[in-house]
């Protein structure tokens, strides 16, 4: 006897089957109405197959490839969180037999279908991958507004001197705290191009759509304390804007200015719950640098499974714009507390997180 499930058509939609479980006592019943056959089949396990099904379609679509979301950190964040989801069905607690073989059924079937998600992470974080590519530089800039501190004066020095001019004279206008807070509203709106409705992960939705022009505009004069349209805040929005191109052309120079920073995160590290990031989304800005770190798939990194460790070896200047992000409450996508650094060289832990 077949009993294919019907897809939902929503995420709060019910489970059908197209014929009644052979443990089911009411096949005189139209299977539309059979109530037990219905909650017989909706076990978590099986609703998150077909929720985890859904979204790698979603994923991976065409629109979200032309939104831009496509290869985004918070792509690779949510695309991993589907696959781990999977990884995680077990169908040993699923009381009624023929539900318990028709989710290991559906488990292997989901598993192969999600070969192209699998495919395309591989790309996203690939070296010289879009990921790399965008967290380089909005790393860069913001490792740049410290440049001038003295425990980065040694970095500094072997840098390129157009780079030193610059830096030089943008702590001449602006300080690096002003320097940050104009550029963080940026950082957030190069890497956030949204994302589909998820159904793993609804908590995404609590993020604001991606921002406009305007709205970066408004977020950035927020920190300045100043009045939108005043003379000051015009005058003010001149020097951020100059200040961060002027951070943003510079981030390539930084590239193996200093040694790498090996990141730990233990492989069992319980994820925040998705209450948690409902609330935290909605009041607190996404580090999407150490977001990335988060997955464990950043392979431009080497990251790799040591033990019961996940180390990744990551530029200088991540590692240096995750420490200043924490220090202006920005939080990680999937992890409440931050991962443990070191430097590859002796010396200090490049931070002082909590130790994952």
């Amino acid at each position: 006897m077949n009993h294919t499930l019907l897809d939902r058509s929503s995420p709060d939609g019910p489970l059908r089957l197209i014929d009644h479980l052979p443990e089911c006592s009411m096949r005189h019943r139209d299977i539309l109405d059979c109530h037990w056959c219905n909650w017989a089949v909706s076990t978590p396990c099986i609703i998150t197959l077909l929720d985890a099904r859904a979204d790698a379609v979603a994923l991976t679509d065409s629109d979200t490839v032309r939104s831009g979301a496509h290869g985004s950190v918070a792509w690779v964040v949510a695309s991993c969180e589907v696959l781990r989801l999977v990884e995680q069905v077990d169908s040993a607690d699923v009381l009624v037999p023929s539900v318990r073989e028709l989710a290991d059924r559906l488990a292997g079937a989901v598993s192969d279908e999600l070969g192209t998600l699998r495919g395309e992470i591989d790309s996203a974080v690939a070296p010289d991958g879009p990921v790399e590519r965008r967290c380089l530089q909005t790393a860069g800039a913001i490792a740049a507004t410290r440049l001038g501190s003295p425990s980065l004066r040694p970095i500094a020095g072997r840098l390129s001197e157009r780079t030193r001019r610059i830096v030089t004279e943008l702590a001449a206008s602006i300080s690096p705290e002003q320097q940050t807070v104009g550029l963080i509203p940026v950082i957030d709106h190069l890497h956030w191009k949204g994302l589909p409705e998820l159904r793993t992960q609804p908590e995404w939705s609590r993020r604001p759509a991606p921002g406009t022009a305007s709205g970066v505009l408004a977020r950035r004069l927020a920190g300045t304390q100043l009045a939108p349209g005043s003379l000051e805040a015009l005058v003010v929005e001149s020097v951020i804007d100059r200040a961060t191109e002027q951070l943003l052309e510079v981030a390539d120079d930084l590239t193996n200015a200093a040694p790498a920073v090996e990141y730990r995160r233990r492989r069992d590290a319980p994820p925040a719950s998705p209450a948690t990031k409902r609330i935290l989304w909605r009041l607190a800005l996404i580090d999407w640098h150490q977001s990335f770190v988060d997955t464990g798939r950043a392979d431009c990194w080497g990251a790799s499974t040591v033990g019961a460790d996940i180390i990744t070896s990551v530029p200088w200047q991540v590692a240096e714009a995750i420490t200043i992000s924490d220090s202006q409450g920005l939080v990680g996508a999937t992890f409440a507390d931050r991962p443990i650094g070191f430097r590859s060289e002796p010396g200090e832990p490049a931070s002082t997180p909590s130790p994952a």
